[in-house]
């Protein structure tokens, strides 16, 4: 295996990390870091298991209705959020999750997903220990006082007040998707 140098950079990010360091005073210092570097550098999907490829179908609803998929799509691409079209898999070891589409609650609007729980017992998910897997829900006076905070901002949404995650790059090869050959 060649010997590669990796130059780790902020990636673009609309987190103002100077502020989520003043929001996160007095949590744990682990939880400080791991929430600041991930905003900065991206966050790891934690993955335990071994490296290995597979790829794995598209879901049904994708194939129903290509051209929702098609529109998502390229409105990922402009967005920067996927890259693409590759003509050859740009990482030696690589997963394909398959793509799919999910109904919103407006008739006629849909979500593009990325299926990282397919094939159940081999799954990106099924890789990520316990402990970077499970959730803990802050109480609702805690919320109300972080929105309270931050104020109304980019991170509103749907009345919840949420975080841009950005998956770190030496992870991309855990996200893939393939549509159109």
């Amino acid at each position: 295996m060649e010997n590669l140098l990796l130059l780790i950079l902020p990636l673009p990010t609309p987190v103002k990390v100077e502020r989520l360091e003043l929001l996160l005073e007095g949590y744990y210092f682990h939880n400080q870091v791991f929430l600041i570097d991930g905003s900065q550098y991206g966050f790891h999907p934690f993955s335990v298991g071994q490296s290995r490829s597979y790829e794995s179908p598209n879901l049904l609803s994708s194939r129903q209705q290509p051209e929702v998929v098609d529109q998502k799509g390229a409105k990922e691409l402009k967005a920067h959020r996927l890259a693409g079209p590759l003509d050859s898999p740009p990482f030696p070891v690589s997963r394909i999750s398959p793509l799919g589409i999910v109904p919103k609650k407006s008739p006629g609007d849909f979500r593009m997903i990325c299926h990282i729980s397919y094939p159940s017992g081999e799954s990106v998910n099924n890789e990520i220990s316990h402990e970077h897997s499970s959730v803990q829900n802050a109480n609702v006076d805690k919320g109300i006082k972080l929105i309270r905070q931050t104020g109304v901002g980019p991170y509103k949404y749907n009345n919840l007040s949420i975080l841009p995650v950005t998956v770190n790059p030496q992870d991309y090869h855990l996200l893939g998707i393939k549509w159109n050959g």
